[in-house]
C-alpha cells in the first residue's frame, strides 16, 4: 500500500505507477472456477483460433480485478479511511493472454471535497501489456478521509 496520506496529500497531474503481474493460466482458470463464468473464448484454443485469436484469452473481469489489486496496492493510503467509490467508465481496448505482464498507471485528474470528513479522488487509469500495448481503459473513483479540521 501507499504511505499514509489524506486527500488533501494527493495534486491533480499527479501520476502513479503500478507494479506489474503476469497473468497465467492457472489464475485464470481459478477465476473462472470461482466465478462459474466459462465460456470457449477463455478454456478453448482451437475455438479461440477458429476466431482469429492466438489461443485463449484471460477473462476481462478478471484483469480488472487485477488493476483493482494494483489500486489497492499502490494508490490507496494505508491508515487512512478509504472506500472504492465506483467506476465511471471501463472499456477494454486490448486482449490479454495467459503469460501477458500487465501494469497501470493511473493519473489523478480531479479531486471533490465531498464534505467535511472525506473527498473523491478521479484516476484516469491505462493498463497496459509488455508490449506497452493499451488493453484496459478505466475512470475510477476513491473516497479519502481528509484531515481533521478542514
Amino acid at each position: 500500500m501507499a504511505k499514509k496520506r489524506y486527500f488533501e496529500d494527493f495534486a491533480v497531474g499527479e501520476v502513479i505507477k503500478s507494479r506489474s503481474h503476469t497473468v497465467t493460466e492457472e489464475e485464470m482458470r481459478s477465476y473462472i472456477k470461482a466465478t462459474d463464468s466459462a465460456h470457449p473464448l477463455h478454456d478453448d484454443p482451437e475455438y479461440c483460433r477458429a476466431k482469429g485469436l492466438k489461443g485463449i484469452i484471460i477473462h476481462g473481469s478478471m484483469v480488472l480485478g487485477l488493476v483493482d489489486g494494483f489500486f489497492a496496492h499502490d494508490v490507496c493510503p494505508e491508515d487512512v479511511r478509504t472506500l472504492h467509490y465506483g467506476y465511471d467508465k471501463v472499456r477494454w481496448t486490448g486482449t490479454v493472454y495467459p503469460g501477458d505482464t500487465i501494469r497501470s498507471v493511473f493519473e489523478l485528474t480531479k479531486m471533490e471535497e465531498r464534505d467535511q470528513d472525506f473527498g473523491v479522488l478521479t484516476f484516469d487509469v491505462h493498463t497496459y501489456n509488455q508490449r506497452n500495448e493499451l488493453v484496459l481503459y478505466t475512470i475510477d473513483k476513491l473516497h479519502v478521509e481528509r484531515r481533521k479540521g478542514n
